[in-house]
């Protein structure tokens, strides 16, 4: 299978390549994780069980771009130092007492404030002002067209089978 380009992905002309999965696709490169794909990689890419922080390696590619010291601290919580104006990370705690010894959290973020989970529809084709499959903005006001719980319906990470 050949893959598209970019330009072709975005501006999902009749006819061209960026329909790789169909029409009506949210998920974009996505589909390559299958099953057996994921298999394939657990068996031959897992050497030592070392889980990696996807904020770790943001981090560092921000350190290594923009200058930024490696003390600067960047939880999922937002950046000691953003350099964005994006709201933070909010906790609630909810105590479920006197009927439980439990506690709620809900948490109210920004997806782009800390490890960035982008769904199709954060950033666009700037030239065209087409998003992915050749969607616009207008067509996301009443809809969940390439929003994010579209990718999470591929469920990118569970538990271990």
């Amino acid at each position: 299978m050949s893959v598209p380009t970019t330009i072709f992905v975005y501006m999902n002309e009749p006819g061209d390549k960026g329909r790789l999965w169909g029409a009506d696709d949210q998920l974009g490169t996505l589909n390559y994780l299958t099953d057996e794909v994921v298999k394939v990689a657990a068996n031959e890419e897992i050497r030592t069980g070392t889980r990696v922080s996807l904020k770790s390696i943001a981090w560092t590619m921000s350190v290594k771009r923009f200058g930024e010291s490696d003390n600067d601290s960047w939880s999922m919580m937002g950046p000691s130092k953003p350099r964005f104006p994006r709201k933070f990370t909010e906790v609630k705690l909810i105590n479920k007492a006197p009927m439980k010894t439990a506690h709620d959290e809900e948490l109210h973020f920004n997806t782009q404030i800390s490890s960035q989970w982008d769904g199709t529809r954060h950033y666009g084709y700037q030239n065209e002002k087409v998003y992915f499959m050749g969607h616009t903005a207008e067509k996301f006001k009443n809809s969940d067209i390439n929003s994010l719980q579209n990718m999470a319906k591929k469920e990118l990470q569970e538990e271990a089978c």
